[in-house]
């Protein structure tokens, strides 16, 4: 019965449904269930991060358009409003404001900017 519900064709239409899918999950193993509930725990965090990325990407890509349609004078001081954006970004989204990450992120504009000059 598990493997009916697990399957690759599993589709969940309504709460019913999750309902039932979590009563099974406890009821054939605790364990699982709360696997189960920290893996959509994470997926929630996860999708949370996704759209605050999302909602600050267009003020990261207006900043960063001066530096590839400007002349270096001018983008010179384009520049501050890159690193505002990119400040931003690194206060609301957790997942930028590790050391690795920030590095990774302004490693991606750089290489952006170099490659449209």
């Amino acid at each position: 019965m598990l493997r009916s519900l697990v399957g690759s064709e599993m589709c969940i239409r309504d709460s019913s449904e999750v309902a039932s899918l979590l009563r099974v999950l406890e009821l054939c193993n605790g364990s699982l269930y709360r696997e189960f509930l920290d893996c959509v725990a994470s997926l929630r965090t996860t999708a949370g991060v996704a759209t605050n990325v999302l909602r600050h990407l267009p003020s990261l890509s207006k900043a960063a358009v001066p530096l590839r349609e400007e002349s270096p004078l001018q983008a010179a001081h384009s520049v501050s409003d890159l690193v505002s954006a990119v400040d931003r970004l690194v206060s609301v989204v957790p997942y930028y404001q590790a050391k690795e990450h920030l590095t990774l992120l302004c490693l991606s504009i750089s290489n952006q900017v170099i490659t449209c000059a």
